[in-house]
């Protein structure tokens, strides 16, 4: 993870872009982009299907989550 965004640290590392996130979960790039940016509680919504079928644990995927929203506070 990056210690800018781990967000988009984590993203990048499983997944390898936005644009491979966003089509394995049939959203759009744009989606994702505002999840890293700007409200990234928002990604908890898909952690089911982000965890089942990643090697993310669901405490992995929350932490970042809680980090990038520190952050943005």
């Amino acid at each position: 993870m990056t210690d800018k965004n781990p967000l988009k640290g984590m993203i990048y590392a499983h997944f390898g872009s936005y644009q491979h996130l966003a089509r394995h979960l049939n959203l759009s790039t744009s989606t994702v982009a505002d999840w890293v940016r700007s409200c990234p509680r928002n990604i908890l919504k898909y952690m089911p299907e982000i965890t089942t079928e990643t090697s993310i644990t669901a405490d992995e995927l929350l932490d970042a989550v809680i980090e990038q929203d520190n952050k943005l506070q």
